[in-house]
């Protein structure tokens, strides 16, 4: 049996981007099957196939975080998180804007969804920015074995201390989220682009999660640990 263009968007969200970016409806139309897609899309059908199967899949991949050195599980964090949001926050926020103006008056719910959701995507990259050119480089030195005597902020504690604190923040905006689109369950009434915008935004809330353990759980004691390892063999 052939699947329509909505169906495959539900089997794999990710397909949703090619299809969002060669025109082709798979909310409202989204029982079409891919050939009438793209005819009304005025869009060769052979192109979209090509698109399709050169998209690239998200792969499970186990980790032993615990074994990394700190420069390693750095660059870890530097590339499965920071670079997510990097790289998803607009996609997230024009589809939650897409849904939210289409069925915000019908869901209240999206009202703060949108809110707090903006708030994440908006506050996080300045945050990982100071990471990046302050605690990040500073923890890579000690990792090096190498204590500095002239940081800017005494001890690895004090940068810690606000980051932890940021986290604590954007965690509870991700509770908040979770619980008002009820464990990212979509309505009944959800389009297809609806049911999308949950399924990033849980993908969101289990990336976000998973950064945040990987720093306030090992990232951040184990950087603690080895400063004072170094400046007790000065």
């Amino acid at each position: 049996m052939a699947t329509s263009v909505g169906e495959m968007v539900r089997q794999n969200p990710k397909l949703a981007e090619v299809f969002t970016r060669l025109g082709i409806d798979f909310c409202c139309n989204g029982h079409d099957l891919l050939e009438e897609a793209a005819r009304k899309a005025n869009v060769d059908v052979e192109l979209v196939k090509k698109q399709l199967e050169t998209q690239p899949e998200v792969e499970a991949v186990n980790f032993n975080y615990d074994a990394m050195s700190l420069s390693q599980l750095i660059d870890h964090i530097l590339g499965y998180h920071h670079e997510y949001i990097y790289k998803s926050s607009d996609y997230i926020l024009s589809v939650l804007n897409k849904v939210y103006d289409r069925h915000g008056e019908n869901h209240p719910e999206l009202e703060q969804i949108k809110y707090l959701t903006g708030s994440i995507l908006g506050e996080l990259p300045i945050h990982q920015h100071k990471e990046e050119m302050i605690l990040f480089p500073y923890i890579k030195t000690l990792d090096s074995g190498v204590i500095s005597n002239d940081s800017c902020f005494g001890t690895v504690e004090n940068p810690i201390s606000a980051m932890e604190s940021d986290h604590v923040a954007t965690g509870k905006m991700l509770f908040s989220i979770r619980d008002l689109s009820n464990n990212f369950t979509p309505p009944e009434d959800a389009c297809v682009s609806f049911e999308l915008l949950y399924k990033l935004l849980k993908a969101m809330f289990e990336n976000i999660q998973q950064h945040i353990h990987l720093e306030n759980n090992l990232l951040h004691p184990k950087a603690i640990a080895l400063e004072k390892k170094l400046k007790e063999a000065v």
